[in-house]
C-alpha cells in the first residue's frame, strides 16, 4: 500500500523534465546551445505551424447573358393606318417620345363635329337659364337644356380621345429592341408595334442549386465579367432569388444586376451575344 506512492513521486520528476528539456530545446537558436541526451533517452519531435488569415467565403462562377431588367411590349390601341413610323431598332427613347402616328383624318372630322354640337348646347343652355329666370319657360325645360349641353361635352371627350389614340409613344424611357410596322401598314386594335427595353439595369439571370442558392442572399456583391471585354469586371448586386426551382432544370433563378454607370464605362447590351460570367461571393 505504501511503495505505489512512493515510487509515483520518485517519478514525477523525472516526466516533468522529459516533457520540459524538448519544449525548450525546440524553442532555442539550435547553433548557440547544444542538447545531452541521456542514455536511453528518446526526444521528442515539435511540429511547429504559422498561423495566417484565410479567406472562407464561397465563391461561385456562374455564366449567363445580359439583359435588360424589362421589356415593354407597344401594342395598337385603335385600328387604322399607319400614317408615318419614326422608331428605329436601336434608338434610346425617353418617356412620351412620339413612335408613330395613325391616320385619324376621320376622328378629327367627328371632333370637330362634336365640339360645333357642344357650342350651340352651350348656347341653347345659357338662354335657358335666362328664361328661366324671367319664369317664360319651365324648370323642366332647362333641365332638358343641361341634359343635352353635358351629352354634347361628352361627345367632344370621347372624339378626343379616339383622336390621340393615333399618337403611340414611348411609356418608358428605353430602348427600342423590336419594329413590327412600317408606315402604310394596315394594324388592329391590340396587335403589337414595338418593343422597348428598359436598359437602366442589366440583369444576368442564372439558374444555381438550391444548396448554392441557400448560401446567396439579396443585396450581396458579385463581379462581373463580359467575355466580350476580357480583363474587365464590373461590380454588381443580387438582385433578387426566385423563391421556386424551375420544374425541368431543379434550378433556382438568381437574377445579378449591373446598375447604370453614368460615366459611361458599363459594357453597352446587347455584348455581340457574349455569355457573361459572373463571380458571386459569400
Amino acid at each position: 500500500m505504501t511503495y505505489a506512492p512512493a515510487f509515483a513521486m520518485r517519478h514525477v520528476p523525472l516526466l516533468v523534465m522529459t516533457l520540459l528539456l524538448p519544449t525548450l530545446w525546440g524553442c532555442g537558436d539550435g547553433a548557440s546551445e547544444a542538447r545531452t541526451t541521456e542514455p536511453g533517452e528518446r526526444p521528442i519531435a515539435v511540429a511547429a505551424v504559422e498561423l495566417a488569415p484565410r479567406d472562407l467565403s464561397l465563391t461561385l462562377d456562374l455564366t449567363g447573358s445580359i439583359e435588360p431588367i424589362r421589356e415593354v411590349r407597344i401594342a395598337a390601341r385603335m385600328a387604322g393606318i399607319l400614317r408615318d413610323v419614326r422608331a428605329l431598332e436601336g434608338r434610346r427613347v425617353s418617356a412620351g417620345t412620339v413612335l408613330a402616328r395613325f391616320d385619324v383624318a376621320e376622328q378629327q372630322a367627328e371632333l370637330s363635329r362634336a365640339r360645333t354640337l357642344l357650342k350651340n348646347a352651350e348656347a341653347t343652355y345659357r338662354r335657358a337659364g335666362e328664361m328661366r329666370d324671367r319664369q317664360l319657360i319651365s324648370q323642366v325645360d332647362y333641365e332638358n337644356a343641361q341634359a343635352e349641353r353635358n351629352v354634347a361635352r361628352s361627345e367632344v371627350e370621347l372624339w378626343e380621345t379616339r383622336t390621340s389614340l393615333g399618337t403611340v409613344r414611348a411609356p418608358s424611357a428605353g430602348v427600342i429592341t423590336q419594329k413590327f410596322v412600317e408606315a402604310g401598314d394596315a394594324v388592329s386594335s391590340g396587335e403589337p408595334l414595338f418593343v422597348v427595353a428598359d436598359v437602366s439595369t442589366l440583369v444576368v439571370r442564372i439558374g444555381v442549386t438550391g444548396t448554392d442558392a441557400a448560401q446567396l442572399s439579396a443585396g450581396q456583391p458579385v463581379r462581373i465579367t463580359v467575355d466580350a471585354m476580357p480583363g474587365r469586371t464590373w461590380d454588381g448586386t443580387i438582385n433578387r432569388i426566385f423563391p421556386s426551382a424551375d420544374p425541368d432544370t431543379r434550378l433556382h433563378p438568381v437574377e445579378f444586376a449591373l446598375k447604370d454607370d453614368t460615366s459611361g464605362d458599363r459594357p453597352s447590351w446587347p455584348c455581340s451575344g457574349s455569355p457573361e460570367r459572373t463571380s458571386a461571393r459569400r
